[in-house]
């Protein structure tokens, strides 16, 4: 179904990406408002998100986020956003991708990148951000911050969580069917609606040709006698 939508819509990958880009930068704006987001101008070197949690006014540090819409995994993809978290100084990496390692799907971590489906990013982000910011409150040290984000991530890629996040997956998917159910019912409505406007505007023209015909003809017009 992908391939078929490529083909129709006739675009690029790079406009593909440029949409997904802008979707998860709309996408985390919206769910963190008060945090710094910003994406990185195209022909820049870095990450396409970069995201600097705030709490209270105060940053707690850095999470960068790629965008990937493409057919085929490639290790690279690993490679330069690692490189790309080391420039910036970031705590997080993660790459929004909707293809994944042989073997892996929706998550997984890949030499401490968080991979992960575009639907999920957002979900992941808050995670991330509330122990961020607790870490920030509390004064933890680098060695503290580091054991609370090993075990973070030993949670997230856990059997436990892998299952409550496929659940939460379909619950998404089922809304997202929802919604497409109700699209077609209203776009079933919205088209018998105009049927029927059509067909009231055809008997007021019918009813204005009859009224024309009485004026413009030349018998005389009785009115009718006041009683």
């Amino acid at each position: 179904m992908k391939d078929m939508e490529r083909t129709l819509l006739k675009k690029t990958s790079q406009d593909l990406g440029e949409v997904a880009e802008i979707d998860l930068f709309e996408a985390l704006r919206q769910a963190f408002p008060d945090d710094r987001i910003s994406r990185v101008p195209k022909g820049q070197n870095g990450a396409d998100v970069h995201h600097e949690v705030m709490h209270k006014g105060q940053a707690c540090g850095t999470i960068i986020i790629d965008s990937k819409n493409t057919k085929a995994w490639q290790t690279n993809f690993i490679s330069k956003l690692r490189q790309d978290q080391t420039v910036a100084g970031a705590d997080h990496a993660i790459l929004s991708t909707t293809v994944f390692p042989r073997g892996q799907r929706e998550l997984c971590i890949e030499d401490a990148v968080i991979v992960v489906s575009p639907l999920r990013v957002t979900h992941i982000v808050a995670l991330l951000r509330r122990t961020m910011i607790t870490v920030h409150v509390r004064g933890l040290s680098f060695d503290e911050r580091a054991s609370k984000m090993t075990k973070l991530y030993a949670l997230i890629t856990s059997a436990k969580y892998t299952q409550q996040f496929q659940e939460i997956g379909k619950l998404s998917t089922d809304i997202q069917t929802l919604d497409a159910s109700e699209k077609k019912a209203h776009d079933t409505t919205w088209r018998k609606r105009g049927g029927i406007l059509t067909r009231i505007m055809n008997a007021l023209q019918e009813i204005d040709s009859e009224v024309a015909g009485v004026v413009e003809g030349e018998e005389p017009i009785e009115l009718p006698v006041a009683s």
